[in-house]
């Protein structure tokens, strides 16, 4: 018997395709035809989906040009009953699918995998194997649509890369990990009270004022505590003292002067649900501009209970990497490590510390950790902060970086001097 998951993964992506035949004003008649080449009618595992799509195909081959929705909807009326009309109560959540920039090739394929993963666990002789891999040869789109460029086309594609890549404020780190960019999903994890949130803050904050638009999921924070760590971090303000109602008059003014001038210039967008699904962070995630989301964190991530959390983490981990590419945009996940951690002596993060990281490591591009050594031995600096680069899929990896951390006023800074030493070194 197959599972929830796996039957919800197909009913999205076939309501994802129909949106984009139904709701997509801009549709042309190559990428109808695209879609009819390479998704067949009983490629729709659900029997409504089906059904639509066949209506779809009929209006279509009636006019021969790119369709209205108005006609779609009026032959819906005519086909349907008005003792049977599940189809058109399937619309309203159809539309919930649609999103402005949809990636279609992306969702061709899923629902051919969806089909093909399906089919193959069901056969039952060798000559019904050799015939459906006959048929997935012929209609495959991925090996039909193999992309080959020129250096033209190479370079064009490298400024539009350019021009969407994100960096973050922090040289010293740029250094190891150029930029990020659409499809990465990025995780970030740490002990607690090592400073995964304040950093995650700065990260934000640093990547706004650069001009980008950010997306936080905040399920661990209320959003009004990230908005007060945020500024009270630009308008040098000690957290603490507001926590304690203690601000002086020039402080609440510094407070007030920031937030007029500065912050709403920033385009740092908070949710303020705190109980979400993965597939509400898609859709929002689809229809937003932003530049970049940020999840705190991946473990609070609402999700089938009845699974183990091996499972669970695995889900949700794939997931975000699926929406990173079909957003095309970078994806930063908090993440907790396993319990197992304490039990060790050395407490720098390593990989296998991530709970549950099996699953996780695969998927993920970038892997960061943040840790301070003040938290384990009370003769380092409270101002010592490290930044550990453990996976890089795209550079190099196994990289320390120390920042300069200020709690009072959640601040993490570059060390000016510690830069110039690692790119002087470098150029040697």
């Amino acid at each position: 018997m197959e599972s929830k998951e796996t039957v919800y993964s197909r009913d999205c992506s076939e309501k994802t395709i129909l949106s984009f035949l139904i709701y997509n004003e801009n549709i042309t008649k190559e990428q109808v035809e695209t879609i009819f080449s390479y998704i067949t009618d009983d490629m729709f595992f659900g029997t409504v989906n089906r059904e639509i799509y066949k209506i779809f195909k009929e209006v279509y081959n009636q006019n021969k040009q790119i369709y209205q929705t108005s006609q779609f909807f009026k032959m819906l009326w005519q086909i349907c009953s008005l003792e049977d009309n599940k189809l058109l109560l399937e619309i309203p959540d159809i539309e919930s699918y649609w999103s402005p920039t949809p990636t279609l090739p992306f969702w061709i394929e899923k629902v051919q995998n969806n089909y093909f993963s399906y089919k193959y666990s069901t056969l039952s002789s060798k000559e019904e194997f050799q015939k459906l891999l006959e048929f997935e040869n012929k209609i495959s789109y991925t090996q039909n649509n193999s992309e080959t460029l020129s250096a033209e086309e190479d370079l064009a594609n490298y400024e539009k890369r350019k021009e969407s890549a994100v960096f973050t404020s922090y040289s010293s780190i740029n250094k190891y990990i150029g930029s990020l960019q659409g499809g990465d999903m990025i995780i970030l994890a740490g002990s607690p009270g090592s400073g995964k949130t304040c950093f995650m803050l700065n990260l934000a904050l640093g990547m706004a004022t650069l001009g980008k638009s950010i997306d936080i999921y905040s399920l661990e924070m209320p959003p009004y505590q990230l908005r007060q760590r945020i500024i009270c971090s630009q308008a040098s303000i000690d957290t603490i003292k507001f926590r304690n109602f203690t601000l002086t008059d020039e402080e609440k003014q510094r407070y007030k002067k920031y937030v007029d001038n500065d912050f709403k210039k920033l385009n740092i967008n908070i949710y303020k649900k705190q109980i979400i699904t993965m597939e509400e962070i898609r859709r929002r995630t689809l229809k937003s501009k932003a530049d970049l989301v940020i999840i705190d964190y991946l473990g609070l991530i609402s999700g089938d209970t009845n699974k183990s959390s091996y499972e669970r983490y695995s889900n949700i981990s794939r997931d975000i990497k699926l929406l990173a590419m079909e957003s095309n945009k970078p994806i930063i996940a908090l993440h907790q490590l396993s319990r197992e951690y304490d039990k060790r002596d050395d407490k720098k993060p390593r990989i296998s510390d991530l709970r549950d990281s099996g699953k996780i490591e695969q998927d993920a591009d970038f892997i960061w950790f943040v840790y301070r050594p003040s938290l384990f031995n009370d003769k380092e600096p409270e101002t010592d902060f490290r930044f550990i680069i453990a996976k890089n899929r795209h550079g190099e990896t196994n990289k320390e970086i120390r920042l300069m951390f200020n709690g009072a006023k959640q601040q993490i800074q570059d060390i000016r001097g510690y830069i110039n030493e690692v790119y002087n070194t470098s150029k040697t």
